[in-house]
């Protein structure tokens, strides 16, 4: 009788593990993907449904590394692999934990797993503004431990405005609506919001998203971009002490510049370059 238990487990532990590898959250790391053509380049793998025709952007995506890599003078060591998925289901299954299709696309730890959603076709949104966001993340997370990630994406403002900004997206709020709403907006709650808290206050993301991104815009307009790249890289080392590292790069607290953006916005002081 014990014997049968051990073997009808260890055929459930098998089964369990095949699924998980050709369906379910293994599917980047399996040898057979049902219902996927794969690309191999030098710096990623594109998976793709065999009865979707691919987006000339994937085609990109070394060239994207290696931008991403320039605009935050790092380094992606690893193979990204990238899945397009076919639809909501596949998506569901390779990536269990969220739900809900608002999502346009998620990157993993370690930085070498990212799914694109079917939200990207469904809303006819630009696929390489939307590959170009995650590989941003994918080159971030890879120079940084597991932990350490978890730890940045406490810091909203800098964990995904470097993104849009990279990605140059346009699926969001357009600049003027930005600038103009921003005028009659309370900046500081939008600049301190905390996507990764246990309990994120709602916000209108698409507006903060070009919030974030002009932030970062703006200081580098004012203070230059070497004294942002030696900002980024200390909160990367230190994440939950990012505000005392802002104040220590630009000698003023981080609420006091978000003001000074704000005010900048208002007077028409400050215009986008990016």
């Amino acid at each position: 009788m014990l014997r049968r238990l051990l073997w009808a487990g260890a055929a459930l532990v098998a089964g369990l593990t095949g699924w998980a590898f050709a369906y379910g959250p293994l599917f980047p790391y399996s040898i057979v993907k049902p219902g996927y053509s794969a690309l191999k380049f030098q710096r990623a793998e594109v998976f793709y449904p065999k009865n979707q025709v691919l987006n000339a952007a994937y085609l990109q995506v070394d060239r994207y590394i290696q931008e991403a890599e320039q605009f935050d003078d790092l380094r992606a060591a690893h193979l990204i692999r990238i899945t397009q998925c076919g639809n909501w289901g596949d998506f569901e299954r390779f990536f269990p934990v969220v739900r809900g299709h608002g999502i346009g696309g998620v990157t993993l730890e370690p930085g070498t797993v990212i799914y694109i959603t079917p939200k990207i076709i469904e809303k006819s949104l630009d696929p390489g503004e939307f590959l170009r966001h995650e590989i941003a993340h994918a080159v971030v997370i890879q120079n940084m431990p597991v932990w350490r990630a978890e730890q940045f994406k406490h810091v909203t403002w800098l964990y995904e405005g470097l993104p849009v900004w990279f990605g140059r997206q346009k699926a969001y709020v357009t600049q003027t609506e930005f600038l103009d709403r921003a005028k009659r907006t309370d900046m500081l709650p939008v600049m301190r919001f905390d996507a990764a808290a246990a309990r994120p206050e709602i916000i209108d993301v698409r507006f903060a998203y070009i919030a974030w991104r002009d932030f970062l815009d703006y200081l580098v307009q004012r203070h230059g971009r070497s004294k942002f790249l030696a900002f980024f890289a200390a909160v990367r080392k230190h994440p939950l002490e990012w505000n005392s590292e802002f104040q220590q790069s630009y000698g003023a607290p981080f609420d006091s510049v978000v003001g000074d953006f704000s005010r900048a916005i208002s007077d028409g002081r400050y215009r986008p370059q990016s």
